[in-house]
């Protein structure tokens, strides 16, 4: 189910048309993706609610709600009066809490707490980002990145989600261990420094451990249920359609990360995975001409060089061509051997 479908179902709970079976799918909906940031309110808008006749409260649940949320305690109201009206005038924040409470009474005959309000953090192409978590956690994102984080960890997980590349090195706490959610992995920690790369729709991700150990689960629909467990220099990595899922090999230790100083290590490294460092880090677009140059592979070290020169490098190790046009650098000329 993807959230159009989801909005659908809501709105036939909300008209007293969903049978059983359609609450069910829609109370898992929310369950599987209770860590999407506004969902509830997106589901079930207030002006939808206030649209509903019969959209009230039992006596007595305004107050079970709302002096929690608020900390005022309000007078008690009369059974069947509509009190959603009187509910919006309470400020936004409370406002988007109460969504949250008076949907799942609607759907379930119950409420439960609504899940904690993730922050994001985005890093355009480009430029980097530093971020140290409520538990000390320290996070270096590379450009093109996107994370999403608690302001707090609760209960027996520190979790967060990760779009593009980052450097971290964990706090430890071996009785909470730390969930890196990504496209292609879930990573799972106690403490150690690693580094992800793993964007939506990128070709190549990979995870590779500098200290300490992780665990690392293949997430991506129709791949193999492989998991691997790295210690300081090794590495998994995925290619995007690869149905054999994860692969482990060794890797350096101070090419884990080295991005951060603008050094980028390659061994029979795809053109493809070398233009996205590119685009993360020096903020470039590219326009590709001929597809097939995307196979190329590249063996070679890159420090403190800039883009242009880089560029002109793998150009001289090849028959790839790179023409700034506009914007945009397009990428032409034969496929290698």
């Amino acid at each position: 189910m993807n959230l159009q479908q989801a909005k659908r179902l809501a709105h036939k709970v909300l008209a007293n048309e969903a049978n059983p079976e359609e609450k069910a799918a829609l109370q898992q909906y929310i369950k599987d993706n209770a860590h999407l940031p506004g969902l509830e309110e997106q589901l079930f808008p207030l002006q939808e609610l206030m649209s509903v006749p019969d959209s009230m409260l039992p006596a007595g649940m305004e107050e079970r709600i709302l002096t929690p949320l608020t900390g005022v305690t309000t007078p008690a109201i009369p059974t069947r009066r509509p009190v959603l009206r009187k509910l919006l005038r309470i400020s936004a924040a409370a406002a988007v809490l109460l969504t949250v409470c008076l949907a799942s009474y609607r759907l379930f005959n119950t409420y439960r707490t609504p899940v904690a309000t993730l922050q994001t953090l985005v890093t355009p192409n480009g430029r980097q980002g530093n971020i140290t978590l409520a538990d000390g956690t320290r996070i270096r994102l590379n450009g093109g990145t996107t994370l999403r984080y608690p302001s707090s960890f609760t209960g027996k997980t520190r979790e967060i989600y990760l779009d593009g590349e980052a450097f971290f090195e964990v706090s430890k706490d071996s009785t909470h261990p730390f969930i890196i959610h990504a496209p292609a992995f879930t990573t799972t920690v106690l403490g150690t420094s690693f580094n992800i790369k793993s964007a939506a729709g990128q070709q190549l991700s990979e995870v590779a451990v500098a200290t300490g150990k992780v665990r690392v689960a293949a997430t991506v629909a129709g791949t193999a249920d492989s998991i691997a467990y790295l210690i300081p220099g090794e590495v998994v990595y995925y290619r995007l359609k690869d149905p054999a899922g994860i692969h482990k090999s060794s890797i350096a230790l101070h090419t884990i990360g080295a991005w951060k100083d603008r050094r980028f290590h390659y061994d029979q490294t795809p053109l493809y995975s070398i233009l996205h460092d590119m685009e993360s880090a020096y903020g470039l677009r590219f326009r590709v001409i001929n597809p097939a140059v995307l196979s190329c592979t590249f063996s070679a070290t890159f420090s403190s060089m800039t883009a242009t020169e880089i560029l002109q490098t793998l150009a001289l190790m090849s028959q790839v061509k790179f023409q700034e046009k506009d914007s945009l650098t397009e990428v032409s000329g034969q496929a290698c051997n």
